[in-house]
This record gives structure tokens, C-alpha cells and sequence, in this order.
């Protein structure tokens, strides 16, 4: 029996991204961010989430290279990492998606490396959205991030 996945479509910056709801704990409203002093510029700093300490990534920062920040509300999406306790940034929750596995497409432009950071894409609201793997960027030294070329698959 196929059961069906359930993708959390959400936006940061102007990409419009999604993601496997089983990598995500808990979506959190705007919370106070604790910065942290001679860390990558894709640390954003600490969250304090109900006396657990999170470090909060920004996923603008990796994917685009972007460090603009212009919107207000601003949402936390809290992984199932057990090993390391990690939040990604992100602008807006859009829609949660339920889709069969076969409507996941791989993705065919883009560098391989690049592509290995997402599972496939999947069509929405007449657009493509890439579906983006957190585990494996929670997992992949940051200083390597920051070489890799996301742009090709997210633009």
C-alpha cells in the first residue's frame, strides 16, 4: 500500500520551496533570536524553545547567497534532526501539500552536487517547487554550503 507524503510549501526571500513534513518538528511563530558572536554568516544565532536551545540556520543565506531580510513575520521550522538541534528561517507558510510519491518528479537542471540537497520537485499552483532535504543540510559542514550553487534549481 503507497501512502501519501505531505509536503509543507513555504517562502523565503521570493523562492517558494517545500519539504517533507516528516523532517519537520514543530513550525514556530517569531521568537527572540540570541546571536552568537564569530560564527558562519549562516548561523543566524539561538533560539530558546521551551528551555531548548535551537541553533537557527538561514535558509536564504544558503540557498541565495541573500542576506536581505525583508519581510515582517518571520516562521521557524524546527527539524526532527535528533543528533543536532537545528531551525531554519523562513518567510511565509503557504500550504501543506498531500501528494502520492509518483508526483514527485527529480529535478533535472542544476549541478550535481546541488541536486543531491533536494529530493524532487513537484508542481503546485502551476509552478515548480523543489522540495528541499533539511536533514542533509543540517549534516553538511557550513563552510561547504556556502560553495554550493543552489540557484540553477530554486530560480
Amino acid at each position: 500500500m503507497r501512502t501519501n507524503v505531505e509536503i509543507l510549501v513555504f517562502r523565503v526571500g521570493e523562492t517558494i520551496l517545500g519539504v517533507n513534513i516528516r523532517e519537520i518538528k514543530e513550525v514556530l511563530g517569531e521568537s527572540k533570536i540570541y546571536p552568537l558572536p564569530n560564527v558562519s554568516e549562516i548561523i543566524l544565532g539561538n533560539i530558546n524553545v521551551r528551555g531548548t536551545i535551537w541553533v537557527l540556520l538561514d535558509l536564504k543565506r544558503i540557498l541565495l547567497g541573500e542576506n536581505k531580510d525583508g519581510s515582517k513575520k518571520k516562521y521557524f521550522l524546527l527539524t526532527k534532526d535528533r543528533e543536532n538541534k537545528v531551525a531554519f528561517l523562513c518567510d511565509e507558510i503557504i500550504d501543506i501539500l498531500d501528494i502520492t510519491p509518483g508526483e514527485i518528479q527529480r529535478i533535472e537542471n542544476g549541478n550535481k552536487k546541488a541536486k543531491s540537497f533536494f529530493l524532487g520537485q513537484v508542481y503546485y499552483n502551476n509552478r515548480v517547487i523543489p522540495i528541499i532535504n533539511l536533514k542533509k543540510i543540517t549534516q553538511t559542514d557550513l563552510d561547504k554550503l556556502s560553495e554550493i550553487n543552489f540557484e540553477e534549481i530554486i530560480r
